[in-house]
Parts: structure tokens; C-alpha cells; sequence
């Protein structure tokens, strides 16, 4: 359970501090403290502790006008330093900061003071602490949570697959075997024979693992996984894909290397290579016809591909189901052909058309809402039954993470890491829906783009980020109003400590005025205050009112337009004037046989 956490020991770098202990001896009467600098920052002292995954952090410092008027604060994790807050702050009292990027593996904290002239008193720092929980790895490796990696999954010989990094040769691979790590009563048992790689360059970290599924039951297997974490994630935020089966019977792990142009899989009965360089194909210039399509919950590729003379009778490597296809789109400018960083889509299925003197290969490429779609839980998962364990946001980035996602914020409402609800995952319920779920306590949206998954709060007060209708043309334009779907919402809470339940209404008067009450109740004992009952209805309102207003415009195609992003429109004909939308949906068609070359927003209310 997350709490308040002292630092268990310092560093004194410069040696200029004195009772560096005093920091974290739970006692606001007793401090550490360093010589002032006139106008100039004091020296470090680093406040450490074996690990935690920590949120945010606070100290009870001194501060006076001709000596300590602003503290530094950053905190180490990920191999390197993070700045927390450089500033002002209250004497004498507690002040929280937030980390930035949410939990974090934090191994210590560093805090300094600025001298303004020249002062008469020293810095004090009475107390600091670490706000998280305190994770000491089971077994280590030197293979530490402060490198860097990149990883790629690639095919191996005889259809097996092996993991391969773009870090050069020198990895070092570190195996802990034989130890029973989760058992249970119908003989199913997993060993961890876990491989850790630990290549030393930048820009990534990830960190890859076997195991091996034992059952001693009715048709007893010993069954090797293989999984990963998230890219750039901490080793102890516990952020894992799902675990794949490897075609093998074996009982030990597998260990992972690479030196030279190959990376190696082997264990005690095989060994398996695949090259370092990533293969890639460019089919740009076979396109007869493509589209793109980006919706909320969705996105899909449709290539199709010439086949006339039978180039693509056999699929050219790498080719095949399951391979990644990045569409760029982009402009012939004064500069020459210029694209923007597209989507990234993942080939589902393809079909060849012959027709007479016509044959073409049809792609058909989907984005990550099919892995969320796809994906089933394995096992049930439930937090907060009794205390506050993961919030929102943090049952999110699990789920995610399950399908290889890592999330990121754009924006982010104070709900979604505030809101602690009693959330359960049941066996074979699909990830989309338990996103769904999540999405529905919080007015959050989520954005998808490549492996990765961005959070956004949408605001009616954002500014415009482009505009049609004057400089960038519109071809054809549709514009709807329409009444709210809802107008009044009505949330049923329980308050725990008297046992009785809580009720509040949210209404949209203006709606009401028009179109009469369209009730909405909802009913949720998670909530058991009338502010979240409050922040959940304004939450459905909120979404009533982007779904009440409709419309697409057909344009030339805009290339670093975004789902979520609001835009403003100029259309004298239909009575807009620099009118703020947000764009809900888009779709890019490119046909070169007919110069064809267009984009289609679909739009909501800001």
C-alpha cells in the first residue's frame, strides 16, 4: 500500500552538509543544514532508499527572506536525474510535489537551496520523504534498472521466435533458475527461469524474460513464456505484456544474447539466431488505391497494391500477417517531397483480386485498438477492495501494458489519478471493454497512435490548434446541431460511514428549457462522496455535449491533424465564423490514377 516513506541513508557529494541524518529522523524539531552561498545555489545532499515506486515526494524546510527563498528538488530514476521542482516554498510547513510522469522506480532524491544576498542564516531541511511503496526485487542481477535498451521481435530459424536489440554487440545476459515463483492446487506451477538483457546504449529501456509453465496434471507439459516490459519503464512499476507461449517443450528457461549481426536464443536442446538489422519493404510507389481511416475506438489501412504482371504472386519479405505498416503522408513543397510521421498499422489479413486483364493485392492493416479488442485476461485482478492501491490511470497503463502499450498524457483530469474505484478484471473480458469501463468513471479520452496510448481531458475552453475555410480550403462542408442525448444526470452513490446513499443531479438548464429532462442514472458504490458524485455527472454531461453536435468537412489533406485536436472553421454560407470544433474522426483517401488526394474530419463540439 502506498504511504509516506523515509529515505534510508544520504550522499554528501561536496561534503558541505552536516546531520544529513536529521532529514529523515521522523522529528520536524531536529534538522540538516548547509552553508548559505550568497546568491548562488548551496551544495547537494542525495536522500536515498533501496527502491520504490513512488508518485510524489514532500518536505518541511526553513525558509527566510535573506537566506533560503527557493529549494531544488529532483529525484533519480530511469538513469538519470529529474527535475520536481525548482522554486519558492512555504517555511515550515509540509509541501507535496507531484513526479513527473507518474510512478516511478526511485532510488533517491537530491535538494539544494538559493541564497539571495548575502544572508545571516544557514539552509535547513528538517524533514523529507518518499510517497509510494517500497519494492525490493526478490533476486537482482547487474543488469539494473537504470540502462537502457531497444528491442524488436523478430522470426527466427525453424519458425521459432528470438529477440534481437538495436544496441550493438556487449550485452550481458543474466539467468535465475529453478525457483518456484506461483503454484496452485490443480498442479500448475511457474518456474522463473528468467533472462534479463541489459544492453548499455541509449535511447531505450526494456527488459526482456523467459519462463517456464509447469503442470503436473492430466497431460503434463513444462511450457516456456517470453514477455517484456514497456518501453522507458521502471523495472519495478511491474509493467509486462502478456505472456507469450514459445514453441517448445522444455524444463528450463532460455537464455538471451547477441554479439556481432545476430542475436541468439538457446537453451539445453536448441539454439536460435535472427539478424540485428530491421528488414523493411517500400511500396509506395505499387499503390492504386489507399485509405486510412481514424476513428475513437478504431483505426484501419486499406492498401491496395498492382499485380498486374504478378509481383506480388508471393508476399517480397518481411511481408507477411502480423508485420507493421507505416503510412507517412506528406506534400511536394519548393523543398521537395516532405512527409509527416505517420500512423503505424499491423497487417490482419490481404486478398488477391483478378478480374481479366486486372489483378491487384489488397492489405488490410489494423491499429492497436484490435490488440486491446483482441486481448482476453488470463486471470482475474482486482485493487482497492480494502485500501487505495492503483487509481484510474494506473489500472489503465496496466491493462495497456498487457498488449504492449505504453501510456503517455497530453492532458489529464485531476479525477483519473484521484479516483481509487473497487475494480475488478474477470477472466476472458476483453480489453476494450475493460478500457471502456475505466474511461466511463473519468472525462478522459484515450488516443492511440502506434504502441502507444495517450491520455487527453478534453476542455470546452481549448484553443483552436488550425483553421479551415480561409487559407486552408474546404471542399465540402456538413455541419449538424442536434438536442443533448442527456441533459440531466442523476448519480447514486454510498456513503460508508453512515450506510446511507448519496445522491446528486447534474443538469444542463439551457438543455432542459428546450427539449424537456432526458434523465440519466447512474449508480456506482465507489463513489461515496457528493464531490465525486458531482465530477462523474458533469463527466456524462460533459460527453452529451460533444455528442450533440456533428458534421464533417472534406479538405485537402492536412497531415498533422490529430484526433482530439479542436480546430476552427470559417463558412460564410453556413453562418461560421472562426467556430471551434473538435475533430472526433478522419479519413485520407489517395488514388494517384485520378489525382485523388483528400482528407474528411469528422467533428464534435469543442
Amino acid at each position: 500500500m502506498a504511504d509516506w516513506i523515509s529515505p534510508t541513508g544520504f550522499n554528501d557529494p561536496d561534503n558541505k552538509w552536516t546531520d544529513e541524518e536529521k532529514a529523515y529522523d521522523e522529528d520536524t524539531a531536529t534538522f540538516a543544514q548547509v552553508d548559505r552561498v550568497s546568491d548562488a545555489w548551496s551544495a547537494f545532499v542525495e536522500l536515498t532508499h533501496p527502491g520504490i515506486i513512488g508518485t510524489k515526494l514532500r518536505f518541511f524546510a526553513y525558509h527566510h527572506a535573506t537566506a533560503s527563498s527557493e529549494i531544488d528538488v529532483d529525484v533519480y530514476y530511469d538513469g538519470g536525474w529529474h527535475d520536481v521542482y525548482s522554486g519558492s516554498f512555504t517555511s515550515e510547513v509540509w509541501v507535496e510535489k507531484d513526479i513527473p510522469g507518474g510512478a516511478q522506480a526511485v532510488t533517491k532524491a537530491r535538494v539544494r537551496f538559493y541564497c539571495v544576498g548575502a544572508g545571516t542564516a544557514n539552509h535547513f531541511l528538517y524533514e523529507f520523504d518518499f510517497y509510494g511503496e517500497a519494492i525490493i526485487p526478490k533476486s537482482s542481477s547487474d543488469a539494473g534498472q537504470g540502462q537502457d535498451s531497444a528491442v524488436t521481435l523478430w522470426k527466427g530459424t525453424e519458425d521459432k521466435d528470438a529477440f534481437a536489440t538495436d544496441a550493438g554487440s556487449g550485452v550481458d545476459a543474466v539467468a535465475v533458475v529453478d525457483k518456484e515463483v506461483l503454484a496452485s492446487d490443480s498442479g500448475t506451477a511457474i518456474d522463473s527461469m528468467a533472462t534479463l538483457i541489459k544492453p548499455p546504449l541509449p535511447p531505450y529501456l526494456v527488459y526482456l524474460t523467459f519462463f517456464v509453465e509447469k503442470f503436473t496434471d492430466t497431460k503434463a507439459y513444462n511450457r516456456p513464456f517470453w514477455s517484456h516490459s514497456i518501453e522507458n519503464s521502471a523495472f519495478l512499476s511491474n509493467l509486462w505484456r502478456e505472456p507469450v507461449p514459445f514453441n517448445l517443450e522444455s524444463q528450463y528457461g532460455l537464455a538471451i544474447s547477441h554479439h556481432g549481426e545476430y542475436c541468439w536464443l538457446s537453451s539445453p536442446s536448441g539454439v536460435w539466431r535472427a539478424p540485428l538489422t530491421v528488414e523493411t519493404v517500400n511500396i509506395s510507389g505499387d499503390i492504386l488505391t489507399l485509405r486510412q481511416k481514424t476513428g475513437e475506438e478504431s483505426g484501419k489501412l486499406t492498401v491496395e497494391l498492382r499485380n498486374d504482371d504478378g509481383r506480388y504472386a508471393s508476399l517480397p519479405s518481411p511481408l507477411e500477417l502480423g508485420c507493421q505498416l507505416e503510412f507517412s503522408p506528406g506534400y511536394v513543397t519548393s523543398q521537395g517531397n516532405e512527409v509527416s510521421s505517420g500512423q503505424a498499422f499491423w497487417l490482419e489479413s490481404y486478398e488477391y483480386i483478378t478480374a481479366g486483364g486486372k489483378a491487384s493485392l489488397i492489405l488490410y492493416g489494423w491499429d492497436a485498438w484490435t490488440w486491446l479488442s483482441e486481448w482476453r485476461a488470463r486471470h482475474q485482478f482486482r485493487w482497492n477492495k480494502a485500501s487505495q492501491e492503483m487509481n484510474v490511470k494506473q489500472i489503465l497503463e496496466f491493462v495497456l501494458a498487457r498488449v504492449g502499450l505504453k501510456l503517455e498524457v497530453k492532458s489529464q483530469s485531476s479525477v483519473i489519478t484521484s479516483y481509487y474505484p473497487d475494480f475488478a478484471i474477470h477472466p476472458n473480458t476483453s480489453g476494450e471493454m475493460i478500457i471502456r469501463r475505466l474511461l466511463s468513471f473519468v472525462p478522459d479520452v484515450l488516443l492511440i497512435e502506434g504502441n502507444k496510448a495517450y491520455l487527453v481531458n478534453p476542455q470546452s475552453g481549448n484553443s483552436s490548434v488550425y483553421s479551415y475555410g480561409s487559407a486552408h480550403p474546404i471542399f465540402e462542408g456538413e455541419y449538424r446541431e442536434g438536442a443533448q442525448e442527456l441533459n440531466r444526470i442523476q448519480v447514486e452513490g454510498y456513503n460508508p460511514a453512515n450506510g446511507k446513499p448519496i445522491i446528486v443531479d447534474s443538469f444542463d438548464w439551457d438543455e432542459i428549457g428546450r427539449v424537456y429532462d432526458r434523465l440519466s442514472q447512474v449508480e456506482d458504490r465507489n463513489i461515496d462522496t457528493v464531490a465525486k458524485a458531482e465530477q462523474r455527472g458533469e463527466a456524462h454531461l460533459r460527453q452529451a455535449e460533444i455528442d450533440s453536435v456533428s458534421g464533417a468537412i472534406r479538405i485537402p489533406p492536412n497531415c498533422g491533424q490529430q484526433l482530439y485536436d479542436v480546430i476552427d472553421i470559417t463558412d460564410s454560407r453556413a453562418g461560421l465564423s472562426a467556430q471551434k470544433k473538435r475533430v472526433l474522426g478522419l479519413s485520407l483517401v489517395y488514388e494517384p490514377r485520378r489525382g485523388k488526394y483528400e482528407q474528411r474530419l469528422l467533428l464534435g463540439a469543442v
